[in-house]
């Protein structure tokens, strides 16, 4: 625990959070089950992002990292103690989950005062999204430039401890889907799944 202490402080010390998104009309091909962001002409080929985002009339693209500093920080001590780059990675690891669930917080605030609401946030790698659109999401963001954020030619986002990131905005409210393995559609077969979330068909 004095670890874990010790290394989630010196994490916020170093790290250098920052997020950056923009919204866009979106246009849904139902035959194609495509999607489109008129005002930049992005088009996300995905399936399960397609149905997640039934209803939706806008769309945001979110990015947001910890910055290069994490990375640093966590691959200092991988020569000298695992166990603390670990715990450094599993710390960074929840932080940018916190730091998107901020962003989605202030997306979801804006939305909700004008009389809409907020579809939870879908990234790149999930379901059938291709993690190509990382870069492509980078692209339109500019997020090299406002946030240090940039794609490896390996489709790798570095920094690492970073998150690309699609979210819905609609008129109507629907069901919030469960985070974690809860809300997986692959929690039945998964090999990593929370045993007490399965159950039997």
């Amino acid at each position: 625990n004095a670890l874990i202490d010790t290394c989630m402080q010196q994490l916020e010390e170093s790290a250098k959070p920052r997020f950056i998104y923009r919204t866009f009309t979106l246009l849904q091909n139902e035959k194609t089950q495509t999607l489109s962001l008129l005002e930049c002409g992005l088009t996300i080929c995905s399936k399960n992002l397609f149905q997640h985002l039934l209803g939706c009339q806008n769309c945001v693209i979110l990015a947001a990292t910890l910055g290069i500093e994490a990375d640093n920080l966590i691959r200092i001590p991988q020569n000298e103690s695992m166990s603390r780059a670990v715990i450094l990675d599993a710390c960074a690891a929840d932080m940018i989950e916190k730091l998107c669930d901020f962003a989605e917080t202030e997306i979801a605030e804006t939305a909700e005062a004008d009389g809409l609401f907020l579809r939870p946030r879908f990234s790149p790698g999930y379901g059938d999204m291709p993690l190509a659109q990382s870069g492509q999401i980078c692209e339109v963001l500019n997020a090299g430039r406002s946030i240090g954020l940039t794609v490896s030619q390996s489709g790798i986002l570095m920094p690492r401890k970073s998150v690309t990131a699609v979210l819905g905005i609609s008129r109507t409210q629907v069901s919030r889907r469960p985070k974690g393995c809860e809300g997986c559609s692959a929690r039945q077969t998964c090999a990593f799944a929370r045993r007490e979330d399965i159950t039997e068909e």
